[in-house]
């Protein structure tokens, strides 16, 4: 978590949409001994986040939304998604750490969570980064 002081490491996401707010920002990362790119467009309060996560691996790939918060439940089961849209559009074929990254998504998907809410999640627009290697 960043201080107030310290500089963001990130920019303001370009033109992404998601769940009727424009205020994310892009995450582009490669964990340690990984080869699959996790780009994450996420939205951060300090106690909670939401967002969606594009894992793309061997020029395949799958969006996958999120939300978290201070809340912390040892029962919770994981929820179901099925897919109706998903698009993604990237600048390279391949990438490395350090590089930048540029691409499009367009996606609609279904969440089905464990309380039987069907919860659609909805994400269009253009976004941006540098892409971090974490060791």
């Amino acid at each position: 978590m960043l201080i107030d002081s310290e500089p963001p490491t990130t920019k303001k996401t370009t033109r992404i949409f998601y769940d009727n707010s424009d205020q994310y920002v892009c995450n582009p990362m490669f964990w340690k001994n990984t080869d699959t790119l996790a780009i994450h467009i996420a939205y951060y309060t300090g106690f909670t986040s939401s967002g969606f996560s594009i894992r793309v691996h061997k020029n395949k790939y799958e969006i996958f939304p999120f939300s978290s918060d201070d809340v912390i439940s040892n029962d919770e089961k994981p929820s179901v998604f099925k897919n109706s849209i998903q698009k993604l559009i990237l600048n390279k074929s391949e990438y490395k750490p350090n590089d930048s990254i540029y691409g499009y998504v367009e996606f609609n998907k279904t969440e089905y969570d464990q309380y039987g809410n069907i919860i659609p999640h909805k994400g269009k627009g253009y976004f941006r980064g540098k892409i971090v290697h974490y060791k």
